[in-house]
């Protein structure tokens, strides 16, 4: 996937970055037990030095906006 410039740069608060891949959200949702009628949120964590972000998919929060089914 291709990461957003800004996600590793220190300098920069928060950023974000949106994953569009419908089969992989489908999976994820499946695998996690997500409802696939909301959008979900997940925190991640930013380890620049090794240029990669961790998140912790069990945190997920839904969101008001595109149904993972539509993307």
């Amino acid at each position: 996937m291709r990461v957003p410039k800004g996600v590793y740069d220190k300098s920069v608060k928060r950023s974000q970055m949106e994953i569009k891949c419908a089969p992989f959200c489908r999976l994820m949702a499946q695998h996690l037990g997500w409802d696939t009628s909301c959008s979900y949120r997940i925190q991640g964590k930013v380890y620049a030095a090794q240029r990669i972000v961790k998140y912790d998919l069990h945190t997920a929060y839904a969101i008001k906006g595109e149904a993972l089914e539509e993307q």
